[in-house]
């Protein structure tokens, strides 16, 4: 509900939304190499939508799997480096926002290029999950992902999610 408005006219780019937990009637969308929030516009206004910010230089590439955990954190995940980035909105949304990124040394495998890898909100819990096999679990209070094999047995989590259009996989 509430309609969508054009952000850019250029087909090219990978979209990817989430919707803003932080803060009422926004959203966040990644283009190329940039990550906006958008707003929903009060009642009667030509555009159901407007960009209210736009971060510039995310990447050299593009970005997928956006997610705003409500806590002043938007995590993504490069496209096509598979970096799992962060950027810090808990004092506001501004062009300096601290930007972590995290790989091996905060607890993930090497991600490759080829390998799909999603930020998968689950039971309060952030989740990075690569399609190839594994899940890692964001562990706040160690600042680091640990795997996470409950979410792969018995046939439940990205391994039973077969490659399609309609899964998104």
């Amino acid at each position: 509900p509430g309609g969508a408005a054009v952000l850019c006219s250029d087909p090219a780019p990978r979209w990817t939304l989430s919707p803003g937990r932080t803060e009422p009637d926004t959203a966040f969308v990644s283009g190329r190499h940039n990550l906006s929030l958008v707003r929903r516009n009060p009642p009667g206004h030509p555009q159901p939508w407007s960009i209210a910010f736009r971060f510039r230089h995310m990447t050299l590439t593009g970005l997928d799997s956006v997610f705003d955990d409500g806590a002043g954190f938007v995590w993504m995940v490069g496209y096509p480096d598979r970096i799992v980035r962060r950027l810090d909105v808990r004092a506001g949304v501004q062009a300096d926002a601290p930007l972590t990124t995290f790989g091996p040394e905060h607890g993930l495998p090497p991600l490759q290029e080829t390998d799909k890898v999603l930020m998968l909100p689950i039971g309060g819990a952030l989740y990075v999950v690569r399609r190839q096999g594994g899940a890692w679990r964001w562990d706040e209070a160690r600042a680091r992902f640990e795997p996470e094999p409950r979410l792969l047995r018995n046939g439940v989590g990205p391994n039973s999610v077969r490659s399609s259009a309609a899964s998104g996989w």
